[in-house]
């Protein structure tokens, strides 16, 4: 009975050591942060856009275009001066844009979409390594994700750590 009591007395005064003790080898880094603040993040950013602006660029002209022709479809005054058969023309012209429109739009939606998957791939992938870098010259058992971390003290939070990381990867390759 002694023994039991002993040991359960030894592991109870453990407890709070090894609580002491894990506490700080826990770190969290805030995902978007490095998304938004690393050098990388910021280059597939500013290329995401480029893409995106393209593609609304081109999307633009078509729009222009769908818009005169159904401006002139609307106007009586301009489709009973034109031909039946220049009428059915301007309605076909007009069908086969829609479509054609409706079709680029839904690709360019599938594009940007698969090339914002790659993307965050890309990053995550490398906010990963970072975050390894960092947990092994820090020490830490673990670095988590601030997202899913309810509370924490600040100087858990190794984001900076990180993203310095990442600069550094970035600017070697």
């Amino acid at each position: 009975m002694k023994k039991f009591l002993l040991l359960s007395l030894m592991s109870l005064s453990s407890l709070p050591t090894f609580a002491a003790n894990s506490t700080g080898t826990i770190g969290i880094v805030n995902l978007r942060r490095c998304l938004e603040e690393s050098a990388l993040g910021k280059k597939e950013s500013a290329e995401f856009e480029k893409m995106k602006n393209q593609f609304s660029n081109s999307m633009g002209k078509m729009e222009e275009e769908l818009s005169s022709i159904y401006s002139k479809l609307q106007d009586d005054d301009y489709m009973e001066g034109l031909s039946e058969t220049a009428a059915a023309e301007l309605r076909k012209k007009f069908e086969d844009l829609s479509a054609e429109y409706n079709t680029a739009q839904g690709q360019y939606y599938q594009i940007l979409n698969q090339s914002n998957l790659k993307r965050m791939q890309k990053i995550m992938e490398e906010v990963k390594k970072a975050s390894e870098t960092v947990r092994i010259q820090e020490g830490l058992s673990v670095l988590l994700n601030e997202d899913i971390v309810l509370s924490i003290d600040s100087s858990a939070d190794k984001t900076d750590a990180v993203i310095k990381v990442l600069d550094d990867s970035f600017q070697n390759n």
